[in-house]
């Protein structure tokens, strides 16, 4: 799964009324280019998109230590 299917699929569950933030390339691998094409469309979108980016990068730490114990 690349990291535009998670962060859609985060977008889906966080924000499903915001269709915006789910308007993207699904096969992006970089956090970095989700980030600005989503904060192209907008400051709002763009700090919405940042706050899912942030889950989804706690969210992988958080299955990184859960393997390592």
């Amino acid at each position: 799964m690349t990291f535009a299917e998670r962060y859609i699929s985060k977008a889906r569950e966080l924000m499903p009324h915001q269709d915006e933030l789910q308007k993207i390339d699904p096969s992006i691998n970089d956090p970095l280019v989700i980030d600005e094409l989503i904060f192209a469309k907008g400051e709002y979108l763009g700090g919405m998109a940042a706050v899912i980016l942030a889950i989804l990068k706690q969210e992988a730490v958080d299955q990184s230590c859960t393997k390592i114990s």
